[in-house]
């Protein structure tokens, strides 16, 4: 039955038509022919039973004198009628009198005479007819007929034949008839389905389907022109019901970006001249406010931002900025924003990438930020003591069912923390919600972070999980899909395979057992051979049994703060031993904390570095501390190295430069002067567009922070006329926006106008040093004055 479901309507008519005649002539022919049987056999017993009766009326003379010749001629009369095949005459005692067997018929043994007339069919072939013979009412025999039924059998096929002959011209007539009454059904109904067709296609329902008949198709052709009346009526108030919530959507997206600007503008002028105010000479009392002040911006920044990246993820307004991106330097940035906080809390940083991960990948570096910066930092809001590790794989499982351009990495954020209970663990990613309402006034933040983090993956083809305990930590995992960087390179690489470290043997001191893994496997793929230590005692011990062989230790890596001797008195002890030669050292340490810089120029530490350590410059320490003569892009110290070993830099790299800062907000203006000038280079201000016109007019910079939001003329609209100016004198000058707004699309505009790049509101010194670097960097190459200078500069700087 289900297979008639696909074939045309018509084709089922017919087979409807076809199969109602063909049951039809079947029935009607099995009933005539059952019929014509019935008759057949009851009038050929009364043929037998009268033909008996004459045979025995004609033969009481033959058995009253015994004559049996005069009986035999009477029973060959029926030689005539060839279906008798044997007729017989009785005596009154039941004997046989006279018989005749038709030509070829088989002889059967004859049955005793009964004492009446009796009739039957002994088999479907035979009827066997007995006929007492009277004479004056007394009986004096008996007459016997056995009939051959065959012909019957004859009689039933010929009837067959004819019928088959009759059925096949009926259902043919039945079928060409059909045909033919079937379109008129199906031809309103086929023109029904054409005009479906057409209209899911066109979405064109002004289009009505024309009737054809006052039947029931009729009707239902009525039935679909009146929904289609309908649908153009519903798509009337579903457009407008769109356009009224495209227009709540666009004052929503100006609501909040009206609200970005306004709140981060502010905030942008209390952190930055906090942060300026804490690097004055204040007293205790003043620092400890400051700092509270700072700290108290900082939460109120960090609630802000999740909730605006929450309502741009509800909006539907993220988008990913995919680019290539080096993806261990991105994680070493990452790691370093939260050392700081994880160093006051004692805690074990670590993060541990796969030797397999590609070193350039092809996506959205600030979003995947974003996300471990949210995990990490819930994994050190929730953690009293231990560690915290980011751990990196490429997840061959769902490596294979991706193409071969995508990698496909697994992050895995575990902690020691208070852990989270299985009845919990699907609320903590809903909004505004933590595990345990109690949390929110003890640890504190928005509810958000998860949130945000569990959108963000999705968005990136992935998702995000979670496995925890309360009492053993959490482990947050998740998957995103990357795209591979064909040859693609960021920065040039440091050749730690030189022979000069080719083998070098290195003493690895931590008291953390993961550290120490991530160290010596690092160590070993670069061609170093590297031994560990967990301690103070170990790792002399260890020196002492190398210098015993004489295979001593080159490089000593050894951690600051470890439980029984710290880092300082480790290497104090190695001085002390005479007998030892005297290796390179290097210590690392969790934050820099003030007098380390002089004890380790103290001891002869070649180099000090802040944890996490980044691959990069890890290599590049490695070569220095060595004397070896590789090239290297970067220097050893970081932006959080302690601030008596970092020098201004305008200072260290000689070159001061003249920047323009068009921002209209007093306190912002202040607060972008005191930058430049602390970092040694000079500022003009401009209040709006306008005057950043008017100043080019009649001086040279060496590059403009814009402000977007001015009077008169904002920053998007000027930064157009320098452009268009520009194209008649070759020049380009660098256009970097200071923007609060932080919606989708903004970041396109600004590019779009022809600027550089852009910085967010609230300003990072980090964010505007690492701007200064790459233009102070790029003076030291070009001419001062050259119209051309300044071209190389980076498209983009992106916040952390």
């Amino acid at each position: 039955m289900r297979r008639s479901h696909f074939h045309s309507i018509a084709t089922r008519l017919r087979w409807i038509i076809v199969s109602a005649v063909g049951l039809a002539l079947f029935l009607a022919s099995i009933g005539f022919i059952a019929y014509d049987d019935f008759r057949f056999r009851a009038e050929k017993v009364e043929d037998i039973k009268t033909l008996a009766e004459i045979i025995g009326s004609n033969s009481t003379g033959a058995l009253t004198f015994r004559d049996e010749a005069s009986a035999a001629e009477v029973l060959r009369a029926v030689r005539f009628n060839t279906g008798i095949a044997e007729a017989c005459i009785f005596d009154r005692s039941g004997h046989l009198f006279a018989m005749h067997l038709r030509p070829g018929a088989t002889f059967m043994v004859i049955p005793p005479p009964p004492g009446s007339d009796y009739s039957e069919f002994p088999d479907a072939h035979t009827l066997v007819v007995f006929r007492r013979i009277l004479l004056s009412g007394e009986q004096i025999g008996t007459v016997y007929i056995r009939y051959d039924l065959t012909i019957l059998t004859h009689r039933r096929i010929r009837y067959i034949e004819m019928m088959l002959v009759v059925a096949l011209t009926a259902l043919l007539l039945a079928l060409l008839w059909g045909s033919w009454l079937q379109r008129s059904i199906t031809e309103p109904i086929l023109s029904l389905a054409d005009a479906t067709r057409v209209l899911s296609h066109t979405k064109q329902y002004a289009l009505p389907v024309e009737r054809q008949s006052d039947d029931e198709i009729g009707e239902l052709i009525d039935g679909f022109n009146e929904m289609l009346t309908q649908i153009r009526s519903r798509d009337r108030v579903l457009e407008q019901a769109k356009e009224v919530a495209e227009a709540a959507n666009r004052s929503k997206s100006e609501f909040l970006a009206n609200m970005s600007h306004e709140i981060r503008t502010p905030m942008n002028g209390v952190l930055g001249m906090t942060e300026l105010a804490l690097e004055t000479d204040l007293t205790l009392e003043q620092r400890e406010y400051l700092e509270t002040v700072k700290i108290s911006a900082d939460s109120l920044l960090i609630v802000i931002n999740d909730i605006l990246d929450f309502s741009k993820i509800e909006a539907g307004r993220v988008e990913l900025d995919l680019r290539a991106f080096d993806v261990r330097e991105c994680l070493d940035l990452t790691l370093k924003t939260l050392a700081l906080r994880a160093d006051e809390k004692h805690l074990e940083l670590l993060c541990d990438v796969a030797s397999d991960v590609p070193d350039v990948l092809i996506g959205d570096s600030t979003r995947l930020r974003q996300i471990l910066l949210n995990l990490i930092g819930n994994a050190i809001k929730f953690t009293r003591h231990g560690e915290i590790s980011l751990e990196v794989i490429v997840d061959h499982a769902l490596h294979h069912e991706t193409s071969h351009e995508a990698t496909t990495l697994r992050f895995t954020v575990s902690d020691t923390g208070i852990g989270i209970p299985q009845e919990k663990l699907v609320q903590i990613f809903q909004p505004f919600s933590q595990a345990d309402a109690s949390t929110t006034r003890t640890y504190g933040g928005t509810g958000l972070g998860l949130t945000i983090s569990s959108r963000l993956v999705e968005i990136m083809g992935g998702h995000l999980t979670v496995v925890s305990e309360p009492g053993l930590g959490s482990k947050f995992s998740f998957t995103i899909e990357l795209t591979n960087s064909a040859g693609a390179e960021i920065k040039p690489e440091i050749l730690a395979s030189a022979a000069s470290l080719r083998n070098l043997r290195v003493l690895i001191v931590d008291d953390n057992a993961t550290n120490r893994r991530i160290l010596e496997r690092m160590l070993t793929r670069w061609g170093l051979s590297p031994v560990t230590a967990h301690g103070s005692e170990p790792a002399m011990l260890a020196l002492l049994r190398a210098h015993a062989l004489n295979a001593p230790f080159r490089l000593i890596i050894t951690d600051m703060h470890m439980p029984e001797a710290n880092g300082f008195d480790l290497i104090a002890r190695i001085r002390a031993h005479q007998e030892l030669e005297a290796p390179t050292i290097m210590m690392f340490t969790s934050a820099g904390h003030h007098g380390d810089i002089a004890r380790c120029a103290e001891l002869g530490i070649a180099s000090y570095l802040i944890k996490p350590i980044r691959e990069s410059e890890l290599r590049a320490a490695v070569a220095r501390s060595v004397g070896d003569s590789i090239r290297q892009s970067t220097a050893l110290q970081n932006a959080d190295t302690p601030k008596e070993v970092a020098p201004l830099l305008g200072e260290a790299i000689g070159t001061v430069l003249h920047v323009l800062v068009a921002e209209d907000n007093l306190v912002n203006q202040k607060l972008a002067l005191r930058l430049l000038e602390k970092r040694g280079h000079r500022a003009t201000l401009a209040a709006s567009g306008l005057e950043v016109l008017e100043l080019l007019e009649t001086q040279v910079f060496d590059c403009i922070l814009m402000d977007v939001q001015m009077p008169h003329m904002d920053g998007v609209e000027a930064a157009l006329a320098i452009r268009q100016q520009e194209q008649h004198t070759g020049a380009h000058l660098p256009i970097y926006a200071v923007t609060a707004n932080a919606m989708k699309g903004d970041r396109e505009r600004y590019l779009a106008s022809g600027m550089d790049g852009y910085l967010a509101k609230p300003l990072r010194p980090a964010e505007l040093d690492a701007l200064l670097t790459h233009l102070t960097a790029n003076q030291t190459v070009c001419a001062l004055n050259s119209p051309a200078r300044l071209t190389s500069l980076p498209s983009h700087v992106d916040r952390p």
